[in-house]
């Protein structure tokens, strides 16, 4: 609008620079022109009337444009001005939401700063718990593969203690078939001697002094025979005190050990518990027929002199016959002194032997009882710790398969709506304690 009446203002001033006409001096041109009397200046003047009727007709109308113009401006101002108001309220309205807009974000970015801090904190708790789990399952690993390298190491020495347990029993074998081949020969020698004492009751009498004489050497050669066989049974009893040493010493590490041959064991343990019951039939057996031979001499009519042949006992060793039976004859030195005291008094001294044979016989009964008894008592002690060993060999496998899960399961990342890690922990906490109580309850028992 502004520019509208400055074109207008332009206009009316070019218009009067046209026409040299000042626009403020026009009604007082016309006074003039009404006041002035010569013709040829009222004829000037009315030119310039004219001109000027023209010119103030075009000025009027100018002015009522511009009037026009300035009314439109003022209306377009006001307009102006409302709107500028408007704006204004707007303007303010604008900066409110603005400043209630900034307070918002404001508010919410420091909710987001304290979200981001949870979420930092709640990820550094996360790998701290991570770290934990797996530092504990490094631990339980350790601790299987310390437990694995025990069981390989019992393992080696079980089999170590079988083979040697086997090589002894190779070499009681061996012991075993020795005797009983001796054995053998001396029951043959046993059945010729009754022959020979059969066949030569039907004898003479009258070389009873060289027989006695010939009895001693034989009665001095049966001596060293019994101390012989005595140092044998010395052995045998040692190796037998050995083995079953051996025995205990073995469960006992079957005790403190876990270990997965209880096959191989309970096999040796069924050789032993052979080799044990013919040991004990074979000590009867030898402790019965001496009996039987003293029995049948002692119940025979004849004479001692004719009984015993003395050219067929030299050299001769006779089993079975317990080392005291051949050491009661407490009365050499009266059979040296006179037939006679030898006839009256040989059936006392086969009596007495006879009784010292049966409480040998009887002793050994008992001794062989009383390893039967260890033996069984072993036998229980074997099946106990074999139970135990299975108990623990399922305890072990167990905890294998909680630990091959707990593998599975610690390299899946939990997400955040997960359940707290704590369990793994305390999974693995209780699987170590397991394995301390089971080898606790093995070494302890």
């Amino acid at each position: 609008m502004e520019e509208t009446e400055r074109q207008a203002a332009a206009r009316i001033q070019q218009l009067a620079d046209l026409y040299d006409v000042n626009p403020s001096s026009l009604d007082s041109e016309e006074a003039c022109v009404d006041t002035s009397d010569s013709p040829p200046q009222r004829v000037g003047d009315l030119h310039l009337s004219e001109d000027t009727n023209i010119l103030k007709s075009q000025v009027l109308q100018l002015l009522a444009e511009l009037q026009e113009t300035r009314e439109l401006a003022q209306k377009h101002e006001e307009n102006f001005l409302e709107l500028q108001g408007v704006l204004e309220d707007e303007r303010l309205a604008s900066a409110q939401q603005a400043e209630n807009f900034t307070r918002q974000i404001q508010r919410l970015q420091a909710q987001l700063r304290s979200v981001q801090e949870e979420i930092d904190s709640l990820e550094e708790e996360k790998e701290s718990e991570l770290q934990e789990v797996e530092e504990e399952l490094r631990s339980a690993q350790e601790e299987v593969q310390a437990l694995r390298q025990a069981a390989e190491e019992v393992a080696a020495e079980r089999e170590n203690d079988i083979a040697t347990l086997q090589e002894e029993l190779c070499r009681l074998r061996a012991e075993l078939l020795k005797l009983e081949q001796m054995r053998q020969e001396y029951e043959l020698e046993i059945t010729s001697l009754r022959a020979e004492i059969h066949m030569k009751s039907w004898g003479t009498q009258e070389s009873t002094a060289v027989e006695l004489a010939q009895l001693q050497d034989e009665l001095e050669c049966l001596r060293d025979q019994c101390h012989h066989l005595t140092d044998e049974r010395q052995i045998l009893q040692e190796s037998n005190s050995l083995l079953k040493g051996q025995l205990l010493m073995q469960m006992e590490g079957q005790k403190k050990r876990a270990s997965d041959h209880s096959q191989k064991t309970e096999a040796t343990a069924e050789e032993l518990e052979e080799i044990t019951e013919e040991r004990t039939v074979l000590g009867v057996e030898q402790a019965e027929d001496p009996l039987e031979d003293l029995r049948g001499l002692q119940d025979s009519p004849l004479p001692l002199e004719e009984m015993v042949p003395l050219h067929n006992l030299g050299g001769r060793k006779v089993q079975g016959v317990p080392p005291s039976a051949f050491e009661a004859s407490a009365g050499n030195s009266q059979i040296e002194e006179s037939p006679r005291t030898l006839k009256n008094g040989g059936n006392v001294g086969l009596r007495q032997q006879l009784q010292s044979a049966e409480e040998k016989v009887q002793l050994a009964q008992s001794e062989c009882e009383g390893l039967l008894n260890e033996f069984q008592e072993l036998q229980l002690r074997h099946r106990i710790s074999r139970d135990e060993q299975e108990k623990l060999q399922e305890e072990l496998k167990h905890c294998r398969e909680e630990i091959h899960r707990l593998k599975g399961s610690g390299s899946q990342i939990p997400s955040v709506s997960d359940p707290p890690l704590l369990s793994l922990p305390l999974i693995g906490l209780v699987v170590i304690v397991a394995l301390l109580w089971c080898w606790w309850a093995e070494t302890s028992f």
